[in-house]
């Protein structure tokens, strides 16, 4: 972004959810400046979230970004198709696993309501920023409903 702006590039700058990391701001500084990111959304937030959220920063001295809340979410969807799975067969069957992982409907994680398509890709909620100066601001929760992008309200 820096010889960027050297060249005198003036292009919008797309980024993903690395930039929910507040690192990039004292790494990049100003260059930040008109950066449009997809990153965790502000959903109203669930007593299991505000705990997650709350443990995580007590112990890390910061508050999780995007790689942390999905991983935790994750992790969680894995460890409900594991256990649907052994509970149903007293075994853990790669396939069985993978199916009922695929098979998650409304769960409720760290990052609000998860599903999966038919095709297996995530249908969440996300969120959508404009970074002014080294600050980060939301414009809105998104999800995707037949294909089109939609605004959560």
């Amino acid at each position: 972004m820096e010889q960027a702006s050297q060249l005198g590039v003036k292009i919008p700058f797309l980024s993903s959810d690395g930039f929910s990391n507040p690192e990039i701001y004292d790494l990049a500084g100003a260059y930040t400046d008109g950066v449009i990111y997809v990153g965790p959304t502000k959903v109203a937030e669930s007593a299991a979230a505000k705990a997650f959220i709350d443990k995580y920063t007590q112990k890390y001295g910061f508050a999780p970004d995007s790689f942390a809340t999905n991983a935790y979410d994750g992790t969680n969807i894995l460890f409900e198709a594991l256990e649907k799975v052994y509970k149903a067969s007293g075994k853990f069957e790669r396939k069985a696993i993978r199916d009922a992982f695929a098979a998650t409907k409304d769960f409720q994680g760290v990052n609000g309501t998860i599903n999966f398509a038919e095709n297996g890709d995530l249908v969440a909620y996300q969120g959508l920023y404009k970074v002014q100066g080294k600050t980060p601001v939301y414009l809105g929760a998104f999800t995707v409903v037949d294909g089109k992008l939609v605004e959560v309200k």
